[in-house]
């Protein structure tokens, strides 16, 4: 973290973010939010593949080469409103009570206010909650963040449900269309989540080249030749982050979540990786049966909080 960590200054200017800031971004990103996978290159990729409906800035509060806070603003393009924005801010731990976060904000703010967006949304860690809420956000829901250390006994692979073949993203295709129609269906059933805003093509575009995408721990289930549900993985050296696992609507309730996370987790193991993160809206009670279930335990909580813009 050479080059993060110093004296307090006041002397911080807010500008736009640059390609040569991603690896001061990701030391702060890895220390605020532990559980995601934010190498350089993801912060990188993040940036640059959001699409132009997004209408999406990325500041940072930065004293000459050092970088204190970053922030990203867009249109929640993913979703099915024309008027909701999303807000990501991420402030050094060694730089706050110093005003970075409230002037990176309100510089967020003032972006999608002039992009048409009335209503703002704000992920952070429980304990600052208060902090966001003097700022006029008003608590919505929670999320657990949770860590598996893969260096202790796992439970067994359960016994695979008949006619259930597994198949890596490898080979079915990390951006084909059948990892898409799976994404789509179950996303749109998660806790607060709307009807994704957005077709295969945008959907492709979008995630083709994401650097941390693991092709052989990700992985489809097929009964039949019918594809019936998936495991994403994002993968950093030692560290495993889940995305999105889900099943059919129509194939629920027959423990194919269960089975697909423990096989890539299994997998995961065996090649060295030491720690897996994965997180579920604290309403979301089958996957986080599961998750208990594999032997994860919560350590961070998220509080997720909206804003309407004047």
């Amino acid at each position: 973290m050479s080059g993060l960590h110093y004296g307090p200054s006041m002397a911080y200017s807010i500008r736009s973010w640059t390609p040569d800031d991603c690896t001061l971004v990701s030391a702060i990103a890895t220390v605020v939010a532990p559980h995601f996978v934010s190498t350089p290159e993801v912060i990188r990729w993040s940036v640059e593949s959001t699409p132009a409906v997004a209408r999406q800035t990325a500041l940072v509060a930065a004293d000459g080469g050092d970088v204190l806070g970053f922030v990203r603003a867009q249109h929640d393009w993913e979703s099915d409103s024309d008027t909701l924005g999303v807000i990501d801010l991420a402030v050094d731990p060694a730089h706050r009570a110093m005003g970075a976060g409230t002037r990176l904000l309100e510089a967020a703010e003032d972006h999608l206010r002039s992009q048409g967006v009335r209503t703002v949304e704000l992920w952070v860690e429980a304990a600052s909650a208060a902090w966001a809420e003097a700022r006029g956000y008003r608590r919505q829901r929670t999320a657990s963040q949770q860590w598996l250390d893969l260096r202790e006994e796992l439970p067994p692979v359960p016994d695979r449900p008949e006619g259930l073949e597994v198949r890596p993203f490898a080979q079915v295709g990390a951006v084909s269309r059948t990892v898409w129609e799976l994404d789509l269906e179950a996303s749109s059933d998660e806790p607060g989540s709307g009807t994704a805003g957005f077709g295969y093509e945008e959907w492709r575009e979008r995630w083709k080249d994401h650097p941390a995408l693991d092709p052989e721990l990700s992985l489809v289930v097929f009964s039949g030749d019918v594809p019936a549900g998936h495991t994403t993985a994002f993968v950093d050296g030692h560290r495993y982050r889940s995305g999105l696992t889900g099943v059919r609507r129509a194939f629920r309730g027959r423990g194919y979540a269960k089975y697909v996370k423990a096989v890539s987790l299994h997998a995961a193991r065996d090649r060295g990786i030491r720690e897996a993160t994965t997180g579920n809206d604290s309403t979301n009670d089958p996957m986080l049966a599961v998750n208990r279930w594999l032997g994860y335990r919560p350590r961070i909580t998220e509080v997720e909080l909206r804003r309407d813009l004047d």
